[in-house]
This record gives structure tokens, sequence and C-alpha cells, in this order.
């Protein structure tokens, strides 16, 4: 079994970043970061010396950073994209044919900065919000964590960042 800390929309502020992956340092295998880190994507780097996946968000600036990334952990077939070229403020639909197209089982995306999950037509969709500038209901900073073990189905867990606490809430959870 592998977890990777899911993130998104952090917009230059990586330090509620840095005391999530403090927090989960000896679980994680890896970090997965949806863009929008606005030019802190090389001090992500040398804070977390693991695995670091990271695209490019709409007010990112590095043209080095991918739009998207297609790739395979655990046997799990894997699409990041930030999401705005799919248009996901209107839905994910569009996300969804090239999720589709790609045959990927997990499909993870930012943008909205509103944290969400979803699985259809076989695929999980993923979205963890922003650690920085949340929006939606809950207005909350988020974070996600994404579980993957060979032949067993993928699962994501959306956490709210709370200060100074050591352990956070998961939002389904604080819903029940």
């Amino acid at each position: 079994m592998a977890d990777y800390l899911l993130f998104s929309d952090s917009h230059g502020d990586n330090q509620r970043m840095y005391e999530v992956i403090d927090r989960y340092r000896d679980r994680i295998q890896g970090i997965i970061h949806m863009g929008d880190l606005e030019g802190k994507e090389q001090e992500l780097f040398r804070y977390f010396p693991g695995m670091v996946c990271m695209v490019r968000g709409n007010c990112d600036r590095n043209q080095e950073l991918p739009m998207e990334r297609i790739f395979t952990l655990e046997g799990h077939k894997i699409l990041v994209t930030h999401g705005h070229t799919y248009r996901v403020n209107a839905g994910l639909l569009t996300l969804k044919m090239k999720a589709l197209s790609e045959g990927a089982e997990v499909c993870l995306f930012g943008h909205t900065h509103v944290a969400c999950k979803a699985q259809e037509d076989g695929i999980l969709f993923a979205n963890p919000g922003s650690i920085r500038l949340p929006r939606g209901e809950e207005r909350r900073p988020s974070y996600g964590i994404l579980t993957l073990q060979e032949g067993e189905a993928p699962k994501v867990e959306i956490y709210w960042w709370e200060e100074g606490k050591s352990k956070c809430r998961t939002a389904e959870k604080e819903k029940e």
C-alpha cells in the first residue's frame, strides 16, 4: 500500500503544505501537486526529497512544468492536470472524456479551490481543494491523501487543514 499527499492551488505560500508534509512524512511515498505553486516549485523539491509530481496551473509561469502528466503508480494509471484547460469550473465532462481516452483509473485536478471527489465511469476524480485560498461552502484549507495498492480500488480522503493540529479531520467524518 502506498500513500501520496495531494495539494493544489498553494499560490506561492508553501508553509501550510510543509506542516502537512511534516505530519505525514513517515507515511507517504510522494507528493502530487495539481498546480498554481506560483514560483515555489524548487522550494517544494528541496523540502521533500522523495517523489514530487507537479503540473502547471493557470497562475504558474514556469514553462518547464507540463500541463498534465499521465503515469502509473502501484498498477493504477493516473492523469494529473490543473484542470483549467478542461474547464472544470463548468463540470467534469471534458476532463472525464480525456481520462477515458487515456484509460486512467484516477484523475487528479485542482483549479476550483473546492475539495471534492467523485467516482464516474470507473474513474476516481479528486480535487484536494486549496491549502491556501479555499472556496466553496466550507472555505477551509484542504488537502488529500491518495491510497494505492495494486489489485485494490484507489481511494482518496480529503482533509481539512487545522493550524497546530497533529491530526486533521476528514471532510466525510465531519459531515456525518
